[in-house]
């Protein structure tokens, strides 16, 4: 990113005029400075005369950077302005836990909710953040709570979504809660979960015969199948 511009004024404070002036940024961070505007270099400045110079902050790495604006002029001598700031990683977001297995629920039932707690760990805000499950059998995986659709995250905040295991057909089930901003980036925990067919009771053979039998007397005996 880029700072605002800020504007440097040299004068001429002396009685006499000055000679040509050159001017340069030095310093170990000189490169995540920038000269967006220079009305001093190449002229002279008549005494009490002014110009300016414009300078811009545009870090490409993290941390504090330090460097100075220097003119010179012969005559004139030279003068400086010790420049500094911050540069700051952008927003990056991670997801706590990062996969959730939620083991195995019977078909048309609710299975335990897990929270995921979502943290910016870059060194700046995040943009707006948007919430999504999605994947082959996303829809049954459902949020139940979301604390982060819609929100920005400052650096180290964090924000909660809760999702719920609601499967409806029995198998393996998979899916996805990722959330996502920009800047920010995108952080996905895997989903996934096992689908139990509901209990159900089964009798072999469903019918059964046992024709016609004197009264006192039994018929040997059907073998009924239990499943």
């Amino acid at each position: 990113g880029t700072s605002g511009v800020q504007t440097f004024t040299l004068t001429n404070i002396g009685g006499q005029p000055t000679g040509m002036i050159s001017g340069m940024l030095t310093g170990t961070d000189a490169a995540s400075f920038s000269v967006t505007a220079n009305g001093c270099a190449g002229n002279t400045l008549a005494p009490s005369a002014t110009c300016t110079v414009s300078v811009r902050f545009a870090p490409t790495t993290s941390g504090a950077k330090s460097a100075s604006l220097t003119a010179t002029a012969t005559p004139g001598g030279m003068s400086s302005s010790a420049l500094s700031g911050t540069g700051l990683s952008p927003g990056s977001i991670t997801a706590n836990p990062t996969s959730k297995n939620f083991g195995s629920v019977e078909s048309g039932q609710q299975g335990t909710t897990q929270i995921f707690t979502i943290q910016n760990i870059g060194g700046s805000a995040t943009g707006t953040l948007a919430t999504l499950v999605s994947g082959a059998n996303g829809s049954e995986f459902g949020v139940t709570t979301d604390a982060c659709n819609g929100q920005t995250l400052a650096a180290n905040a964090t924000c909660d979504v809760s999702v719920q295991f609601r499967p409806v057909t029995s198998g393996s089930k998979i899916g996805t809660l990722t959330v996502t901003g920009t800047p920010g980036g995108a952080a996905a925990a895997p989903l996934s979960g096992t689908s139990l067919a509901s209990a159900a009771l089964a009798m072999a053979p469903p019918s059964h015969n046992f024709n016609s039998v004197i009264t006192g007397q039994t018929t040997n005996a059907a073998a009924v199948q239990e499943v």
